[in-house]
């Protein structure tokens, strides 16, 4: 498989890329994928033919995340899914765009990147502390609701993961 080199490059780590393994027929969700380590997952990941559904709160932002992959890797299938942390409500929604989105392959990995630090102390609509929902609890109403997709995956390849 030929593809286009990282959005960037690793000082720590050349060849990374290159040693990683071809990702053909595995399906990702990854929230948090507008910058940092989630932007560079979603990436490599569809530069590796994985199939990516990214997690992120409806902005600009996260649409050119989505065309910024396109454009570098123009046969990728990858996906934006609008999910707000700060709102289970949202959550459960971005849950069932992926459940009609993955019941066959069901979904190899799900990396819970996304996360926010030094907010104001402030409640979400749920009742919770800003940064506690958004860092873990709506990861892991995530995780619950998508287990039974990473479990079919788990059938399909053998195994898959929770990061």
């Amino acid at each position: 498989m030929t593809y286009n080199k990282p959005i960037l490059p690793s000082k720590f780590y050349p060849g990374f890329l290159d040693r990683m393994p071809d990702l053909d027929g595995k399906t990702f969700v990854i929230t948090g994928t507008t910058s940092g380590t989630g932007k560079v997952a979603a990436h490599a990941i569809a530069a590796k033919g994985g199939r990516v559904f990214m997690l992120n709160r409806p902005s600009p932002r996260s649409i050119q995340a989505q065309n910024a992959i396109l454009s570098a890797h123009p046969n990728a299938d990858v996906t934006t899914i609008d999910c707000d942390l700060q709102q289970f409500a949202s959550v459960r929604s971005a849950c069932d765009a992926l459940v009609s989105n993955c019941t066959e392959s069901g979904i190899f990995a799900l990396v819970n990147n996304a996360g926010i630090m030094a907010m104001a102390d402030e409640a979400t609509v749920d009742g919770y502390d800003i940064q506690m929902q958004t860092n873990h609890l709506s990861h892991f109403l995530l995780t619950r609701e998508l287990f039974p997709l990473l479990t079919k995956a788990a059938d399909v390849h053998g195994d898959s993961r929770i990061v």
